[in-house]
């Protein structure tokens, strides 16, 4: 299984490609749901620092927040694009 930051690498990665390929509104929205969503990938990792040490779990918040806003920033900047 990978580690919690290589978890968090990958799913930037899956992000920015599936943004990349978003030619639409729809798509945006969609992608969205999929990452940034209540059952999201995003909300899935959130989850998983309750398995963390309470040494590591600030740090690893900290990240994990900071993939969310960067993933909102690109639906913003892609939805500016789109329209």
């Amino acid at each position: 299984m990978p580690s919690f930051l290589d978890q968090i690498e990958l799913l930037r990665s899956f992000f920015l490609n599936e943004l990349k390929e978003a030619i639409s509104v729809k798509d945006l929205e969609n992608l969205k749901i999929k990452y940034l969503g209540k059952k999201g990938s995003v909300q899935a990792l959130m989850q998983e620092l309750r398995a963390c040490s309470a040494e590591e779990r600030p740090r690893l918040g900290k990240l994990v927040n900071e993939l969310k806003e960067e993933f909102s920033s690109h639906c913003e900047h892609t939805l500016a694009r789109l329209q």
